[in-house]
């Protein structure tokens, strides 16, 4: 899945996958929240923030945070595919 906007200052987006990848362009202008979770598949972004491994033990990752002023909520949860967030704004 393929996503490249920007979200209402009220709006959402969630996405869950089995093993699909998501990439989303998101530009951070107006904000919005994130949490973005892969039980065995790779989280990346394009500004530097590194996902946190969600169990000492088992595998799962997160990246969770706040572009601009935050706002609008982004979800996204895979099991095994990859996730890409990237913000072409600022």
């Amino acid at each position: 899945m393929h996503f490249t906007g920007r979200l209402a200052h009220d709006g959402s987006f969630e996405a869950e996958t089995t093993s699909g990848e998501v990439h989303l362009e998101m530009p951070f202008e107006s904000g919005y929240d994130y949490e973005l979770r892969s039980f065995s598949g790779e989280i990346q972004d394009c500004f530097g923030q590194k996902p946190e491994r969600t169990s000492t033990y088992g595998p799962g990752t997160r990246l969770i945070g706040t572009r601009g002023q935050g706002g609008p909520r982004v979800r996204v949860r895979t099991l095994s595919g990859d996730i890409s967030l990237c913000d072409k704004g600022g």
